[in-house]
């Protein structure tokens, strides 16, 4: 029942996306890491997606300023955020997917950009994959 209430919300043209404690875990410089999420913003824009961020918790500082995104308050944590409101959520391998898929989330609509190491990582494996995020693209009509 959950599913079907999700495909039927679908085409909102809101994007959930959650970003990652990138540079502050040492994977990426902070320049790095910008131009990732500009990239990747820059594209949901020219899509005409509304972009809604959902910053981690960890980070102290928002990363992305771009008059076309929309932060969600830092107090919300991801358990009460109504997912199903979104076309897409975009991620750099965020825990938030796990909830999204035991909820009925559809995993076709996660986004997680990143490189899953190993296949034990079964929320991770279930979603679209990219590997590279120069190689990240998404269309209105995706299935």
């Amino acid at each position: 029942m959950a599913l079907q209430k999700i495909k039927n919300r679908m085409q909102s043209g809101k994007v959930l996306l959650a970003t990652s404690v990138l540079s502050e875990d040492g994977y990426i410089s902070e320049y790095e890491e910008y131009k990732v999420y500009m990239l990747v913003v820059d594209i949901l824009y020219h899509s005409n997606y509304k972009i809604y961020i959902k910053q981690h918790p960890r980070e102290l500082k928002r990363k992305i300023n771009h008059n076309s995104v929309k932060y969600l308050p830092n107090n919300i944590i991801f358990e009460d955020i109504n997912y199903a409101e979104y076309d897409y959520i975009i991620n750099f391998k965020s825990s938030i997917v796990i909830d999204a898929v035991l909820n009925g989330y559809p995993s076709n609509r996660i986004i997680t950009i990143g490189k899953v190491k190993s296949k034990n990582e079964p929320f991770f494996s279930q979603t679209i994959q990219i590997e590279d995020y120069k190689n990240f693209r998404i269309e209105k009509n995706h299935e």
